[in-house]
């Protein structure tokens, strides 16, 4: 068993959307999760800045566009369920696309485009 210090380093270390994960393990780490407000404030601002904000989407803070634009900035593969009309990040937001050109992330670009075209034609 590792000791708090060991627990707290690599919680440090850990990417947003691993920390909600890590934080799963066990009873010990979920300790941890009083941290969680704080940790999700100041990515939010990180978010609010440079990547996805504007006055005029409110609902960018619902957990489903919040976790999507966790998963674009720590680079995770986006899953299927997060591809639905309710979801404004991938719909409207189209500096994701930017994003992830940036990473040559040709596959997921080709299913967002996909996604968009699908859906501004309904």
């Amino acid at each position: 068993m590792l000791n708090i210090d060991a627990y707290v380093t690599v919680f440090g270390f850990l990417p947003i959307t691993d920390m909600r994960s890590f934080l799963r393990t066990c009873t010990r780490i979920n300790k941890f999760s009083t941290q969680m407000p704080q940790i999700e404030a100041a990515f939010q601002s990180i978010a609010d800045k440079a990547f996805f904000r504007s006055k005029s989407h409110s609902n960018y803070h619902s957990p489903l566009c919040k976790y999507t634009i966790e998963l674009v900035y720590d680079n995770r593969d986006i899953p299927e369920r997060y591809f639905i009309l309710d979801n404004d990040v991938l719909r409207r937001h189209y500096k994701i696309l930017k994003i992830l050109g940036a990473r040559g992330d040709m596959p997921l670009i080709d299913k967002l485009l996909t996604f968009i075209q699908i859906t501004n034609s309904l």
